[in-house]
């Protein structure tokens, strides 16, 4: 951990820790990488991938696809706490992974409840999509803002209420 001062005016110090995993275990998950703050257990494994997907070359797929940048992994870091700020407690980790080919440079999240997948798609650009899917047949999807709080609470419900 390195405090970081930019002037001696500074009353607050700003501290940079050496990944998300110390952060994590030094403020008791309340703070992640001095920045973000995590306000459920499954929130931390996913904002390290997003933070580790900065560091892709570009071309790292080998078909050309662009890395995730600083901004695009804010988002999809502020998207992870929208959707944990939703309450649902019995919600898991997702897959975190960058998105491929001519679109590449964004981050994908996959949740999975029995024959249900919800996918959420940050975008280099900034925009934000989601695709339900059911039995591996896609059926619905469209653009979404991460403060659309009502819409993001309904894709959830959706997932969660996937039948046994």
């Amino acid at each position: 951990m390195t405090p970081l001062a930019s002037s001696a005016a500074m009353t607050t110090l700003v501290y940079e820790y050496p990944d998300a995993a110390v952060a994590a275990a030094v403020t008791g998950r309340e703070q992640v990488s001095g920045d973000v703050r995590v306000q459920t257990k499954w929130e931390v494994d996913p904002v390290k991938q997003i933070i580790r997907l900065e560091a892709l070359a570009p071309n790292w797929d080998g078909y050309g696809s662009a890395p995730v940048n600083r901004p695009t992994s804010n988002r999809a870091i502020a998207l992870v706490g929208h959707v944990a700020a939703l309450g649902f407690d019995d919600l898991l980790a997702p897959a975190v992974s960058p998105i491929v080919g001519a679109v590449g440079g964004g981050v994908l999240f996959q949740w999975t409840v029995r024959a249900r997948q919800l996918s959420l798609c940050v975008f280099p650009e900034g925009t934000m999509e989601f695709l339900k899917t059911e039995a591996g047949e896609p059926f619905e999807e469209d653009r979404f803002a991460p403060w659309m709080t009502g819409r993001l609470r309904a894709l959830f419900t959706w997932l969660l209420s996937a039948p046994a």
